[in-house]
């Protein structure tokens, strides 16, 4: 996340519930649908200094697919461990020497695994509002995300795409 002083005051902007949301989505083959997911409960801030840091936190029981059938396979897999671990979290930071894009260093904590994850990410600001849109790679397998049902595994991809696509506004 990208963006010079003079684009945004230094400060915290918390992210608005309303404006942000977190999914994902891949293939598991060529012949297979896309599989899609998203988050709806999401909170965060983003943090200007002299860097920029990204903090989001995950309800990972808000997730949705669109499809009935799947969000309640989804619910009795529970293939992010919601019992115990019931929050995703993810902490990045970026350089804020100019642009409106960047590559966002940080972590994704998933059913209590703490991995790198890197996301190309572009930022704007308009009056009292910074956007952020991140996106990058997750393997599912790192964090012990299974589909352990016969025939599904076969359409969820092991490779997602995240997407964090978030509005912050300025606390105070």
């Amino acid at each position: 996340m990208v963006m010079t002083t003079a684009l945004v005051d230094a400060g915290t902007w918390t992210l608005d519930t309303a404006r942000t949301a977190v999914s994902f989505s891949g293939r598991a083959n060529a012949l297979a649908p896309t599989f899609r997911a998203a988050f709806g409960s999401v909170t965060g801030t983003v943090e200007i200094a002299d860097s920029a840091r990204l903090s989001v936190d995950v309800d990972v029981t808000s997730i949705t697919t669109g499809n009935r059938t799947w969000d309640e396979l989804l619910r009795r897999l529970d293939p992010f461990d919601a019992a115990h671990c019931p929050l995703a979290t993810y902490r990045g930071s970026a350089d804020l020497s100019g642009g409106e894009s960047a590559q966002i260093t940080g972590d994704l904590e998933l059913r209590g695994v703490l991995e790198p994850v890197s996301l190309a990410a572009r930022v704007s600001a308009s009056g009292n509002e910074v956007m952020v849109t991140a996106t990058g790679q997750v393997d599912r397998r790192l964090f012990g995300v299974r589909c352990d049902l016969p025939g599904v595994g076969r359409f969820v991809p092991s490779v997602m795409r995240l997407e964090i696509s978030a509005t912050a506004v300025r606390l105070g």
